[in-house]
């Protein structure tokens, strides 16, 4: 049986949930995929400017954030029920 292996491109506005650390709030917002965590918590006025590259400080709190959580509903292709489904995620990174 041969393999054919179909790709589909999910990148593209997602939805970013995690617990904001200081006042354990649920926060939400909308992303476009991929991205940096940075200016979306800029725009949602929970960090002080991140620039320059020196200010080490201004994401530190969220460090200790351990509930990223990204969210996109889609239409995966219609398979025949024997074929495996895989989601690859090409490249993660996290905060240091």
């Amino acid at each position: 049986m041969e393999n054919k292996q179909r790709t589909m491109v999910l990148d593209g506005e997602w939805q970013l949930t995690f617990t904001e650390p200081s006042t354990e709030k649920i926060m939400s917002a909308k992303v476009n995929v991929p991205c940096n965590i940075e200016p979306t918590l800029l725009e949602m006025g929970l960090i002080d400017d991140y620039m320059p590259a020196d200010n080490d400080m201004a994401c530190a709190v969220f460090e200790s954030v351990d509930d990223w959580k990204y969210t996109k509903v889609f239409d995966a292709p219609k398979s025949k029920s024997f074929y495996k489904r895989e989601l690859v995620f090409e490249i993660l990174e996290e905060l240091n």
